[in-house]
């Protein structure tokens, strides 16, 4: 999750505290400030996840980020895979607590995934089958 480096948590905190704070009552709604920053950081790990997973053979060769789990072979896809859907149910169980229309936006997000899901199944069959 590199949470040693907080920069991308921050670049999503901050705007959404900032919405938070602007769209409040006169007082602050911390318990919401503090769901979203759990979230925020939730969300960030699972960014660098998938990048780990998407990135496993190229990071083998780089200085840097040789030493990731992926890429020395400490761990493997499966469990990565894994660990991102975890990662994912518990930010899908942030989201459906903000507000009153978490029910469409849940919506639109399952409805987006099958989506993305099924057009790029459908074109990786295609491509892999007549290429």
């Amino acid at each position: 999750m590199r949470i040693d480096k907080p920069t991308g948590s921050w670049l999503l905190f901050l705007p959404g505290t900032w919405g938070i704070a602007m769209a409040s009552s006169p007082s602050l709604d911390l318990p919401l400030i503090v769901t979203f920053g759990v979230g925020a950081v939730l969300m960030r790990g699972a960014g660098c996840t998938i990048n780990d997973l998407w990135d496993q053979n190229f990071d083998k060769r780089v200085e840097r980020t040789k030493t990731r789990p992926l890429a020395r072979g400490a761990i493997s896809q499966l469990h990565a895979l894994g660990f991102l859907g975890a990662q994912l149910t518990v930010g899908l169980g942030i989201l459906s607590t903000l507000n009153n229309y978490r029910f469409v936006t849940l919506f639109f997000f399952f409805f987006f995934f099958f989506y993305l899901f099924f057009f790029f199944n459908l074109f990786y069959l295609f491509f892999f089958f007549f290429f």
